[in-house]
């Protein structure tokens, strides 16, 4: 190794290592060299020659131990997780770049050059990448063996469906026969297996719709989900039009009649695939006229959706005649019911309306049944989103358990890759976040005295979420919320998935009834246990941390807290203080709607705000090549890339501070070897790498004509207003990001 290619992993910037310091870490370095040249020169004559080997006398308490004892008195964090963090951190790096003149590309130019994008995907993160990994690990754990094999066990109902789900011979096998037998036993069976003798007189459209939506989950004319308010009535049922494929105005919009006609082919293939599998003889003619028929009436449904019954959408007693039921849409539900109530009698509307609920089941099963059905709804996706990317069997099968055995999957990965410990640790992370929130408000000179004061008691309701319930590692609780569920590997597979979708309407009744936060309810629900994206609910004072973001790199126990606080601490900072952000501003602590900002401080704040507005107002973005082309986009008001800036700063100061709060009280960081930065410029460092990305030029170009800001907009925006990191990196007063005291924009 060169002395050049030392410098190159020992610090040189501010906050070096003392020559005392560094003079033994290079004694130390020379001798660890000096033993891998032997080493590897040995290894070498074993595979070219095979001589003996040579023999080297080791003293007694070796030269390893020493030498990391001697390194960790030096000050050097020498565990595996700091070795780790080191390598991800440093390769992630392009140090050819000034980090006082575009810090993003200096923090992420590396993990770019690294980072690769397939052709039918435009962009990639470091947080979705963490998602995919979460993914792959739930994958795994669903692979492995069963250790608690009971008829009860929710384990064994969860792992035995999944391997049914990706069992594919078994899919083509089948085709869509059981299916069909489904339909014909829950929804009264399909018009269009035999039009002439379909005894529409006795089709019970309100038990067909009922089954639709609270067994099969096909969400037809409506949905209905849980909505949570802070008045007495609690969690309540909310009803929303639904039961569309396409966005509703695409049904009527002339310019769209590529995607209409995409659409009615896609019905068009799945319906004669359907016909095949019931196994008629028909004739091309007749055969080619029900599939037309299908395909009109179900089409024709979608363009006239309208009306609600809901009364039966939940387990027995869940709801009654004095429940509150919140209802989008009023106008929406009357014309439904108009156009219900005044035609469901006739046999021509009954059959129309057979063929549209059966056509809503089949989107909701396509996804499970063979190739050939998948295609068709893959091409349907390519015409209309241009897209070519298709979720693996395996990656379906794990959304339909997060959608259907979400606490047992959750559970599942929860035990293995999170435990109690790291929810602790960012637990009081947290903490020391949250308590350095006070100080941020007291030196945000904008607001005034009762600002300030109501701004406070604001943070002080926030209540948050973070990771899981403790309940999650009690298998004997998994087991009980699970306990209706059904699933036996001799009923097939379409089966098994019917009574996972009828399961979700005991869950829903749970979510309804049940004492525990909704908010709980929302993360075992909405993301299955291994999300990654923290988020605030504004409207309601409420913060979730999904327990997939406590995973590396933004999350790692036992390395500097530098890098946990830049990586993870900062978006949970930025999170929560949107509580009192100018959204949060109309919200007050028990949810209800109040702007507590007084005029004095609004108007202070919109002075504030408009330096930022004049900062990004007529700045260039690109060059992107389109085309064959560069384009460039020019920022018009610059409102929403003020607005993300002005969050992220907040939370990045208010992170910094707390982190140097805890340096104060803990003392500094042993840093590992080989970070050519230190604490203060690795906190930096770490922030921007949780969020390094790449995206083709046509995706960020369109980013960019809607408005979009990019993160190297929003981190280089942000840290050009902000003086410690001036000072963590010695910024030249002529540099780009240098924070000047008479042109920096300030609120937090």
């Amino acid at each position: 190794m060169k002395m050049e290619d030392l410098e190159q992993i020992l610090p040189d910037r501010v906050g070096s290592l003392s020559g005392k310091r560094l003079i033994l870490i290079l004694g130390l370095l020379v001798g660890v060299l000096f033993v891998v040249c032997l080493t590897l020169g040995a290894v070498a004559g074993v595979a070219l020659k095979n001589p003996p080997a040579p023999s080297i006398s080791i003293p007694s308490g070796t030269w390893n131990e020493k030498m990391t004892a001697e390194l960790k008195d030096a000050g050097v964090c020498m565990t595996p997780e700091c070795m780790r963090s080191a390598a991800w951190l440093v390769s992630n790096l392009d140090q050819t770049v000034d980090p006082c003149e575009d810090f993003y590309k200096f923090a992420c130019g590396g993990w770019q050059k690294k980072a690769r994008l397939s052709p039918e995907i435009s962009e990639v993160d470091v947080e979705r990448q963490v998602e995919k990994d979460n993914e792959l690990r739930v994958r795994e754990l669903l692979d492995s063996p069963i250790k608690r094999n009971t008829e009860r066990s929710s384990e064994r109902k969860m792992k035995q469906f999944f391997q049914m789900c990706i069992h594919e011979y078994g899919r083509i096998k089948n085709g869509g026969q059981e299916l069909l037998s489904l339909i014909n036993d829950r929804v009264g069976g399909w018009s269009a297996l035999d039009p002439n003798n379909w005894q529409g007189a006795n089709w019970d459209m309100e038990r067909a719709l009922k089954a639709a939506n609270t067994e099969l989950r096909a969400d037809a004319l409506f949905s209905v989900t849980i909505e949570h308010y802070f008045s007495d009535d609690g969690n309540v049922p909310q009803v929303r039009y639904d039961g569309l494929t396409m966005f509703y105005r695409d049904y009527h919009d002339d310019d769209k009649s590529g995607m209409q006609d995409a659409y009615k082919d896609y019905m068009r293939r799945v319906g004669d695939l359907l016909l095949r599998d019931a196994n008629l003889t028909l004739d091309a003619s007749e055969h080619a006229h029900r599939i037309e028929q299908f395909v009109e009436d179900a089409y024709f449904m979608e363009s006239n959706i309208s009306r609600n019954i809901v009364k039966s959408y939940f387990a027995s007693g869940a709801i009654n005649s004095d429940s509150t039921v919140l209802l989008r849409n009023p106008t929406y539900f009357r014309l439904l019911d108009g156009l219900l109530r005044n035609e469901s009698q006739s046999h021509v509307m009954k059959r129309v309306l057979n063929n549209y609920i059966v056509w809503r089941v089949l989107v909701e099963y396509i996804p499970h049944l063979s190739w050939e059905y998948r295609a068709a709804s893959y091409r349907y996706r390519d015409a209309r989103y241009g897209t070519s990317e298709y979720p693996a069997t395996w990656d379906t099968c794990v959304y339909t358990l997060k959608k259907t055995m979400a606490p047992a999957l959750a559970a599942e990965f929860l035990n293995v890759h999170v435990g109690k410990r790291k929810k602790n640790e960012v637990s009081d992370m947290m903490k020391t976040i949250m308590q350095s929130v006070n100080a941020t408000i007291d030196g945000a000179t904008w607001m005034d005295r009762p600002t300030k004061e109501r701004a406070k008691l604001k943070m002080k309701a926030v209540t948050m979420t973070i990771g899981f319930p403790e309940s999650y590692f009690e298998p004997r609780h998994l087991d009980s919320i699970h306990l209706a569920l059904k699933v036996d590997i001799s009923d097939g597979y379409i089966k098994n998935l019917y009574h996972l979708n009828s399961f979700r309407r005991e869950l829903f009744t749970l979510e309804l009834q049940s004492d525990d936060d909704y908010y709980t309810w929302q993360y075992i629900l909405g993301v299955g246990g291994f999300g990654v994206i923290p988020w605030m609910f504004w409207t309601s004072n409420h913060m979730m941390v999904p327990a997939g973001a406590l995973q590396a790199p933004l999350y790692v126990p036992d390395r500097p807290h530098a890098l946990n606080y830049g990586s993870l601490g900062v978006t949970l900072s930025a999170e929560a203080l949107v509580a009192i952000s100018e959204m949060g501003r109309y919200v007050w602590t028990n949810g209800s709607f109040y702007d507590w900002w007084s005029d004095d401080s609004d108007e202070e704040y919109s002075t504030r705000r408009s330096c930022f507005l004049d900062y990004f107002d007529g700045a260039q973005l690109g060059p992107f090549l389109i085309n064959g082309r560069n384009e460039t986009v020019e920022i018009t008001g610059g409102y929403t890339e003020a607005w993300r800036v002005i969050e992220y700063l907040a939370g990045l100061r208010n992170t910094y501070k707390a982190y140097k709060g805890h340096v104060m009280k803990s003392g500094e960081d042993e840093m590992p070897l080989g970070i050519n930065l230190n604490a203060d410029q690795a906190f930096f460092a770490s922030a921007a790498q949780a969020k390094c990305y790449i995206r083709t030029d046509e995706a960020a170009y369109q980013q960019a004509v809607r408005g979009i800001p990019s993160y190297d907009t929003i981190l280089n925006g942000a840290l050009r207003h902000m003086k410690e990191f001036t000072n963590a990196f010695s910024c030249k007063k002529t540099s780009r990001l240098h924070a000047l005291s008479n042109s920096t924009c300030e609120i937090y």
